[in-house]
């Protein structure tokens, strides 16, 4: 049985664990879709219980999520 090795911290090394091999991408990704079309319900509910044009909700979202995956996650 191959142990698979612990999910890095940083950035550069988190990328490079992401694209290390096409199954692992493949996760990634997946998961990534799973988050971002979950996301967009509650991000209209949100904008529209804010007030706000769903747009704008929808664009903060985008550039959240942007921002994070570029800084290294939680």
């Amino acid at each position: 049985m191959i142990k698979e090795q612990p999910a890095p911290t940083s950035v550069i090394a988190s990328f490079r664990y992401a694209f290390s091999s096409p199954v692992r991408l493949r996760k990634e990704v997946f998961g990534g879709l799973a988050v971002a079309l979950a996301l967009i319900p509650e991000v209209l509910s949100f904008s529209i219980l804010a007030g706000l044009d769903p747009r704008v909700g929808l664009f903060s979202s985008v550039v959240m999520a942007m921002s994070i995956a570029f800084t290294g996650g939680r």
